[in-house]
């Protein structure tokens, strides 16, 4: 995937992944996807700061509360103990 729904170029280079057009269109994908495989999916992210940005801003823009629709969401934690209790 190259291109997101708006046409806008896909890319996780350091100096593009946190430009709003990019977090929409790789929320939109997360949100296609999700609509469509029958079972569970993973979404990897460079660190965990990173994940906590994306999070926050697909929160905003209501992609996660669109991905609810169709997936349980479970986002993993820094906190080893924690991770394994919610597990």
């Amino acid at each position: 995937v190259t291109r997101g729904a708006d046409q806008n170029a896909l890319s996780s280079k350091f100096d593009l992944r946190s430009e709003a057009a990019t977090i929409r269109n790789y929320g939109k994908l997360l949100l296609d996807t999700a609509a469509v495989v029958p079972d569970g999916m993973v979404a990897f992210f460079t660190s965990y700061s990173y994940m906590q940005e994306i999070v926050r801003e697909w929160h905003n823009m209501n992609i996660l509360k669109q991905v609810l629709e169709h997936k349980l969401v479970f986002i993993e934690t820094t906190d080893v103990l924690e991770t394994t209790m919610a597990l």
